[in-house]
């Protein structure tokens, strides 16, 4: 016999392909999980593991198995010195959560886990079985006080590349992929 626990009546029933989505929009998120990663190129990078910390869309992310946005911070640049956008996700972290402070020349990425940090998720199209759909995913970070107060911009919807998208046949047409075709050069 299974414990289905007290919460039973109050879980919303979803049947397989329903999937409640997170809109596009500022989040405070906390990090599940810090590690350091190879680039394709060796270098180091962040991936932060996160899930919803606050507000309607807390632990939005808890009852998908093996799931959570990532967010993915090279920690240099080309050169091999710290990347101003690294150092920028840091600063973030900082400011959001005051018990924490970065110390150099040695970072421990373990020091993020549990920790706060604003994202700002955007939407983006994908193909999917010759399919465009669309998809949430996280595109920026800023403080936590920053989301509270609602000081962020949402990007605009990131659409595919024109030749990237099926035709009317389902099809992506690979003969006139990205070619521009002028009014004059229509045969009818």
């Amino acid at each position: 016999m299974i414990n289905l626990g007290d919460d039973y009546g109050n879980i919303k029933a979803l049947q397989e392909g329903e999937i409640e989505r997170l809109p596009a929009g500022g989040y405070v998120c906390i990090v599940l999980l810090a590690q350091v990663k190879s680039t394709k190129n060796g270098k180091p990078m962040l991936v932060l593991s996160l899930d919803i910390a606050e507000g309607k869309y807390a632990k939005f992310y808890a009852h998908v198995d093996n799931y959570s946005p990532r967010i993915f911070r090279t920690i240099q640049d080309k050169d091999g010195k710290v990347s101003p956008f690294f150092k920028g996700l840091l600063d973030n972290f900082e400011k959001s959560n005051s018990d924490l402070k970065i110390t150099f020349p040695y970072f421990d990425e373990n020091q993020l886990r549990n920790k706060k940090i604003g994202v700002i998720f955007g939407e983006e199209e994908y193909l999917s079985n010759g399919e465009v759909k669309t998809s949430i995913k996280p595109v920026r970070t800023t403080t936590v006080e920053n989301i509270r107060n609602g000081k962020f911009k949402v990007p605009e919807l990131k659409k595919l590349n024109p030749a990237d998208k099926p035709t009317a046949s389902g099809k992506i047409d690979e003969d006139f992929a990205g070619e521009e075709i002028l009014d004059e050069q229509l045969p009818f």
